[in-house]
C-alpha cells in the first residue's frame, strides 16, 4: 500500500525542460491536425495530366466563361449561362435537355431552365434509364444578385463538365450518369424543386451526389447524408480512404438556417451524399467570388473527389444503397473510419470512468486525493473555470472590435486574419485555465478536478448518443485515451516523467482528433453581420447614402428626375364565392413588372387570409398579415394571383419589382471602388413599387 500511495499522476509536475517538450509535442498534435485540413498541391504538371485524369487546368476556360459576369436567376446573364451549358455538354456527346418551368418553395417562385445531360452506361439500352440505377451528378449554375458566382458555384458546374470529359475518356461504367445544373438555387432551391417534382428521368436515380461551396478554398467535407447512410459511408470508404467527412458537421449545419438542392431529393427518400467547401467566406455571395480568388487545391480536390465517387458508386447496384446510419471520422494519415452506435462505446467509457473513480478512492481517500464530496463540488468548479473562459474571450474581443470598429464592418462577420486571433484567444485561455487550475487546488486536489472533468465529458457523450447521436463522438473518443491513462497509472508504478508522458500522448491524441473538428466548426459558425456602415457622421450629398437599419440603399430625391416605371396591378375580380369553410372574398389579380425586372415581390396586409394562389400554385400555410412571396423570371407574363380571405375584411396590395443594377443617370453618384456591394442584401439594386387598397 505504501508503494501505491507514491502515485500521484495528477500532482507531480515535471521539470521546466521536460515541460517544454511536452509542449511542443501538444503543439506538433494541433499542426498534424491543421495539416490534415489543408488541401494537398496540385500535382506537378497539372496541364498534362492523363485525359481520363480530373484537372483544374481543363476546368479554368469553363468556369472563365461561366463567371464572366453576375448572373441571378431571372436575369439575361443568367440565360447566357444557361445556354453555354447546354452547348458544352452537346459538344461531350451526351443526351441533353433543357426542362423549363416552374419551381416553388415556402416563401418563392419562379420559372427557371434546368440542364439536364445524360453519359449512357456500358449496357447501352439494356439498361436505359431503368428505376433507380443511375448516378445523379449535381451543381447549380445560377448566382447571388452582385456575385458572379465563380466557386458558389460555377467551380462545382466546371467540376462537373471536367468529369464528365475525364469519363468519357476512362472505361465506360455499369451505370448511366445523370447530370443536373440547378437554376433557382439562390432563389429558394426552385430548379431541384421543379426537377424532383417532374422530370421523368427522377424514377432511374439511385443515388444523388451533390457539390456546393461556401466559401473559395478550404478542402471538400462530405457533411451531409440521406437516412440510413449506412452503405454510402462504407462506399465513401471504399472510393475515397481519406476523404474528409464528420457526421458531427450534419448535426452543426442542421443548426444553420441554410439549405442546398440536396435538401428537395432528401425529402423524396433519395439516397446521396452532399459536399461542400467552407473556407474562405469572405467571398461568399459577394463581389469578391471571382474565379480569380478560387483556390485551385481546393477545386483540385473537388474534382478528383467527384471523379472518384462516380467511378466507385457507376459500378455499384444502387438498389440496395439503405441501411442503418453509422458515424463516422476521418484521422490524420488514418483515413475515414465509421461505425454504427454510440452506445458500446458510450457503455465503455462509463465503466473505465467507475473504475477510475472506484480505485482512485481507495488508493487516496486517506491522503485526501480524491475524495467524494470534494469531486462533486469540483464539478461546478469546472462549470465555472468554462464560464470564465469564454466570457475573457468575449471580453478580450469586444476590446478588440473597440480599438478597431472598422471589423464590424466585414461581410458575415469574420476578418481576413482571424486565424492569428483564433490563435491568441487559444493562448489565452491556456494561460488562463492554468491560473484557475492553480486556484482551485488551494480547495480541490488534480485529482478531483479531473475527475469533475471526465464526469462532465461523460454526461455530454451520454446526452449526445440519445439526443445528437452524430455528435457523441467528439465527447467519446477525446475522453477514451484520457480514462485509459488514468486506470493505467493507478494501477501500475510510474515515475514522474513517465506520468507526464503518458498524459501528454492521452492530451496529443485529444488534440489531433479536435483541432480539424474545432477548426471546421469555428469557421462554419462564424457569426454573419450584414451592416458595412456604421459612422452616422458621414457627409449625405444628394442622391444619399440612406442607413436604414443594416442595410445599404442608394436613394434619389425627385429633383433628380429619377423615375422607375413601377409593377401594374390589375383587378380581375372581387366577389364572395361559397366554399367548404362558408362565404370567402375571392380577389383575383394580374401584376407584372412594366420593365420586366427579374424579381418581383407580393406584399398582403390586412385581413384574415385563407390561401393564395399563384401560378396555379395554392399556398395555405403561413399566411399571417404581413406577408410576402418573392418571384423570379416572371417577364412579361407577371404572376396570376388569387387571394382568398375573410369576407368583409380590408386588403393592402403592395408589388415591388427589383432589378440588379442601379438606373443610368449622370446625377446618381458610383458606388466608391473601395466599397463593396453587401452580400444577403439589395445592394446595386433599383427597386419600383405600387401599392393598392381593396
Amino acid at each position: 500500500m505504501s508503494e501505491s500511495r507514491q502515485i500521484k499522476p495528477s500532482v507531480q509536475t515535471p521539470s521546466a525542460f521536460h515541460g517544454l517538450c511536452l509542449c511542443l509535442l501538444l503543439l506538433s498534435a494541433a499542426a498534424l491536425g491543421l495539416w490534415h485540413v489543408t488541401p494537398a498541391a496540385l500535382p506537378p504538371q497539372i496541364q498534362n495530366l492523363a485525359p481520363n485524369e480530373f484537372s483544374v487546368a481543363r476546368a479554368q476556360p469553363l468556369l472563365a466563361e461561366i463567371a464572366r459576369q453576375a448572373h441571378p436567376t431571372g436575369t439575361s446573364e443568367n440565360r447566357q449561362v444557361a445556354d453555354y451549358l447546354q452547348a458544352q455538354l452537346l459538344a461531350l456527346g451526351l443526351q441533353t435537355q433543357v426542362q423549363e418551368g416552374m419551381g416553388f418553395s415556402s416563401w418563392s417562385l419562379g420559372r427557371v431552365r434546368n440542364i439536364v445531360a445524360r453519359l449512357p452506361s456500358k449496357l447501352g439500352a439494356k439498361q436505359a434509364m431503368a428505376r433507380g440505377s443511375a448516378v445523379l451528378l449535381m451543381a447549380h449554375y445560377d448566382a447571388a444578385p452582385n456575385s458572379f458566382g465563380a466557386a458558389d458555384d460555377g467551380a462545382s458546374v466546371a467540376a462537373v463538365l471536367e468529369t464528365l470529359r475525364a469519363l468519357k475518356n476512362g472505361p465506360p461504367l455499369v451505370n448511366d450518369v445523370l447530370v443536373l445544373f440547378t437554376d433557382g438555387e439562390e432563389a429558394g432551391m426552385l430548379g431541384a424543386q421543379l426537377f424532383s417534382h417532374e422530370h421523368p428521368w427522377l424514377q432511374a436515380i439511385g443515388l444523388v451526389l451533390n457539390f456546393e461551396y461556401r466559401g473559395n478554398r478550404g478542402p471538400f467535407w462530405m457533411y451531409e447524408t440521406s437516412p440510413g447512410n449506412g452503405k454510402l459511408i462504407q462506399g465513401l470508404q471504399q472510393a475515397l480512404p481519406h476523404a474528409h467527412a464528420n457526421s458531427v458537421l450534419y448535426e452543426v449545419y442542421k443548426t444553420m438556417p441554410n439549405y442546398t438542392d440536396f435538401t428537395q431529393f432528401k425529402q423524396i427518400a433519395l439516397p446521396g451524399l452532399n459536399f461542400a467547401a467552407i473556407e474562405g467566406h469572405n467571398s461568399y455571395h459577394t463581389p469578391l467570388d471571382t474565379a480569380a480568388n478560387l483556390d485551385l487545391a481546393s477545386w483540385q480536390d473537388e474534382g478528383q473527389t467527384m471523379l472518384a465517387l462516380v467511378r466507385y458508386f457507376g459500378n455499384q447496384d444502387l438498389h440496395y444503397l439503405q441501411s442503418e446510419n453509422r458515424l463516422y471520422f476521418d484521422l490524420p494519415l488514418v483515413g475515414l473510419l465509421s461505425y454504427s452506435s454510440n452506445w458500446p462505446w458510450t457503455a465503455l467509457l462509463g465503466m473505465l470512468l467507475l473504475c477510475c473513480l472506484v480505485k482512485a478512492h481507495r488508493l487516496f481517500d486517506s491522503r485526501l486525493h480524491l475524495r467524494w464530496r470534494q469531486s462533486l463540488l469540483a464539478v461546478p468548479a469546472v462549470v465555472l473555470t468554462t464560464m470564465i473562459l469564454a466570457a475573457l474571450c468575449f471580453a478580450v474581443w469586444q476590446a478588440v472590435l473597440w480599438l478597431h470598429p472598422g471589423y464590424r464592418l466585414q461581410v458575415h462577420g469574420s476578418i481576413y486574419n482571424q486565424a492569428w486571433y483564433l490563435t491568441a484567444m487559444i493562448a489565452l485561455a491556456v494561460l488562463q485555465l492554468t491560473v484557475l487550475h492553480r486556484l482551485w487546488q488551494k480547495w480541490l486536489s488534480a485529482s478531483e478536478l479531473l475527475a469533475a472533468a471526465c464526469l462532465l465529458w461523460f454526461v455530454l457523450a451520454l446526452t449526445c448518443s440519445v439526443f445528437l447521436p452524430g455528435a457523441a463522438l467528439i465527447f467519446t473518443w477525446p475522453l477514451l485515451p484520457v480514462l485509459v491513462v488514468w486506470l493505467a497509472l493507478l494501477y501500475l508504478p510510474m515515475s514522474t516523467q513517465t506520468q507526464a508522458i503518458a498524459w501528454s500522448m492521452a492530451a496529443w491524441l485529444g488534440i489531433v482528433f479536435l483541432t480539424p473538428l474545432l477548426h471546421l466548426i469555428f469557421i462554419a459558425l462564424t457569426p454573419w453581420n450584414r451592416r458595412v456602415f456604421s459612422d452616422g457622421k458621414l457627409q449625405r450629398p444628394l442622391p444619399a447614402i440612406d442607413f436604414g437599419g443594416n442595410h445599404l440603399m442608394w436613394v434619389a430625391t425627385a429633383k433628380d428626375k429619377l423615375t422607375l416605371a413601377p409593377p401594374a396591378i390589375s383587378v380581375i375580380s372581387d366577389r364572395v364565392v361559397q366554399q367548404r369553410r362558408g362565404l370567402v372574398r375571392s380577389i383575383e389579380l394580374q401584376i407584372a413588372s412594366s420593365r420586366e425586372a427579374p424579381m418581383l415581390r407580393l406584399e398582403l396586409a390586412g385581413g384574415k387570409v385563407f390561401a393564395v394562389q399563384i401560378q396555379g400554385h395554392r399556398m395555405t400555410e403561413h399566411l399571417d398579415s404581413p406577408w410576402h412571396v418573392n418571384t423570379y423570371g416572371l417577364g412579361q407574363v407577371g404572376m396570376h394571383v388569387v387571394v382568398e380571405m375573410e369576407v368583409g375584411s380590408k386588403l393592402h396590395v403592395r408589388a415591388l419589382d427589383r432589378s440588379y443594377q442601379l438606373p443610368a443617370n449622370p446625377l446618381l453618384p458610383a458606388r466608391p471602388a473601395h466599397i463593396m456591394a453587401v452580400a444577403f442584401s439589395d445592394s446595386d439594386s433599383s427597386a419600383a413599387f405600387q401599392e393598392l387598397d381593396l
